[in-house]
């Protein structure tokens, strides 16, 4: 898969990056950096509503004991996303 710079990437990547680390502890550098560039887009004008996006997409996934299956259901609304735009 070929690197795509983080200013390329759609919000709702963004937004799944931010998720899989609330949920999984996953990629924290990588979750900052997806939380800052949300903001850097925000504050030029960009009105996605990324917070209650992220509140979202946690509230969708099921509270289970095994994390294989939550992590199995956020690949899952991966796919339902675009990569850029």
């Amino acid at each position: 898969m070929a690197h795509v710079k983080i200013e390329e990437r759609s919000s709702e990547v963004l937004v799944i990056q931010v998720v899989a680390y609330r949920v999984f502890g996953s990629d924290r550098d990588g979750a900052e950096e997806a939380m800052n560039e949300l903001s850097r887009r925000r504050d030029e004008g960009d009105d996605f509503p990324f917070e209650a996006t992220i509140e979202e997409k946690i509230k969708e996934l099921p509270v289970v004991e095994d994390n294989s299956k939550q992590l199995g259901l956020l690949f899952s609304m991966m796919k339902n996303f675009k990569v850029s735009g």
